[in-house]
């Protein structure tokens, strides 16, 4: 199969594998923000509750919280795992696109442009530039590091910063629950 095909399937199966993560975000959040929200109502009856009854209201909570907590850091797994498999097309595409012409490695350019935001200019991305700009192939060391040294702001704020902000958002609403269950 001729290089430029494989780019291309390659960039394929990267597109596939990123509408399922982008898939598994949305339903996630989604579904944290829909558990939430059902803890939050069992945390307003807890207040106008009492006896049994704000035993029972304060176990569902805490249950809830329990199963949302597991669901959230379970899904936080599936979510890095397909990230990484859209890493491994990402790398894939690229060593085949090092085979090409260098006008034609535009997918290269644009992971070089992806480091750049992320580590500024510094002496690894000045010297892949130099090399994509002289023509030279990168490495297959090189290839790999373009594509994996460092998560995206995006990767970072959705697959670690919301997941422990819901996880703390579930340990506080539990908190204020059994404060207002001792002291109540």
């Amino acid at each position: 199969m001729d290089p430029s095909d494989r780019v291309g399937l390659c960039v394929q199966h990267a597109d596939i594998q990123d509408n399922l993560l982008q898939n598994y975000r949305s339903f996630l959040i989604t579904l944290e923000s829909v558990l939430l929200a059902v803890g939050v109502f069992l945390l307003s009856g807890i207040l106008s509750l009492s006896g049994l009854q704000r035993i029972i209201t304060v176990s569902a909570l805490v249950l809830l919280a329990i199963f949302s907590i597991w669901i959230i850091h379970r899904g936080r797994r599936i979510v890095q795992a397909r990230g990484r498999d859209v890493s491994y097309w990402h790398e894939r595409a690229l060593e085949n696109e090092q085979k090409l012409a260098p006008e034609d490695r535009i997918f290269t350019e644009f992971k070089l442009h992806q480091q750049e935001q992320r580590r500024g200019n510094d002496e690894v991305v000045d010297n892949w530039f130099d090399k994509y700009e002289k023509g030279e192939p990168l490495t297959d060391t090189e290839v790999h590091e373009v594509v994996h040294y460092g998560l995206s702001h995006t990767r970072r704020v959705l697959d670690v910063i919301i997941p422990w902000a819901l996880t703390i958002a579930w340990i506080l609403l539990l908190l204020i629950a059994i404060i207002i269950t001792i002291m109540g």
